[in-house]
């Protein structure tokens, strides 16, 4: 892992506890909604500045076929046949196995964001773990089809925990982990509600689950009582200049990548910030890719990635090694 930069040190940036501001929105076209018409009205006169109040770690990212993807293809392995696929459809991940995809026509962007999401912060769990990783747990939350669990155990970690709300979703994740043949990784149908029913990891991964949840800071706080040293957390962060949650409504729960409810909160960036600090984390560094520009609703912040500890996290961590 290749950590690019350290913007600045947390010894000369004090977290402001009663300020916070950052992200972005989601721009929802044709809504005339009373929020959607303000939420515009102030992205028009400046007053969703994209803003970062924690110290920022800029590392190394690629945009390129999860490692398990490259060693079925290196192996020349069998692809499943596209009646086996679709037994299993609807697919929202593009999962590719050599000539034959989940989804048959990559979608370029669909396939960048994940893979460039892959490596921003799996990357960033395995360069933080170094040698350690082949002692250490993750436990992924949210998983859905597990192509994040399964990339963790790719990098020998030794002990994968991959939960989500939906059995049609593990159902997935262990078809993927038979075909991929992807070892030390297991999956298992769990609410994010009942989320301590989990072991306790070294790494607790949350990606992509916090802003489809009514009860954020319940789960951040469950999310803390099982970290047993890194949180790795991305989430969709609104712009405005305040420590609040968006009520976001009419989510088709029909789909998979969604929540279990039609509506949802999602957090301003200070939100997640604030809450974080509040459930007990005392460090905390965003985490930015080098690539991120190329990249749909990362080039524009509409999601920030962050890895937050118990403790104060070794300045060390960042050398490259």
């Amino acid at each position: 892992m290749k950590f690019l930069r350290v913007d600045r040190d947390p010894s000369v940036l004090p977290y402001q506890r009663n300020i916070y501001r950052e992200l972005s929105g989601l721009g929802p076209d044709g809504c005339q909604d009373r929020f959607t018409k303000w939420w515009f009205w102030a992205h028009e006169n400046g007053l969703h500045p994209v803003e970062y109040l924690f110290p920022r770690v800029t590392v190394a990212t690629t945009i390129e076929p999860f490692s398990f993807e490259r060693r079925f293809a290196e192996k020349k392995r069998k692809p499943p046949s596209e009646a086996v696929l679709a037994k299993l459809a609807p697919w929202v991940y593009q999962i590719e196995f050599g000539a034959v995809s989940t989804r048959r026509v990559r979608d370029d962007a669909d396939w960048k964001f994940h893979r460039y999401r892959g490596s921003l912060l799996v990357d960033t769990a395995a360069g933080f773990a170094g040698d350690d990783a082949a002692q250490m747990s993750v436990l992924d939350v949210g998983c859905h089809c597990g192509v994040f669990s399964l990339e963790f155990a790719e990098r020998g970690f030794k002990r994968v925990l991959g939960v989500d709300l939906r059995a049609e979703n593990i159902r997935q994740a262990n078809f993927l982990k038979e075909i991929f043949a992807v070892p030390r990784v297991e999956f298992s149908v769990l609410n994010a509600r009942d989320i301590l029913q989990a072991p306790a990891a070294d790494i607790v991964f949350c990606g992509g689950l916090l802003y489809h949840v009514t009860f954020p800071l319940e789960l951040l706080q469950n999310l803390y009582r099982l970290t047993q040293r890194y949180l790795i957390i991305d989430s969709i962060c609104h712009r405005d200049p305040v420590a609040a949650f968006h009520l976001v409504c009419n989510k088709d729960v029909g789909y998979s990548a969604e929540g279990e409810t039609s509506y949802e909160y999602q957090p301003t960036y200070r939100a997640l910030g604030e809450a974080l600090y509040a459930v007990g984390f005392k460090s905390i560094y965003e985490i930015t890719g080098d690539r991120a520009n190329e990249v749909p609703v990362y080039i524009d912040t509409t999601i920030r990635s962050f890895i937050a500890a118990k403790t104060d996290i070794d300045p060390s961590r960042f050398v490259d090694r």
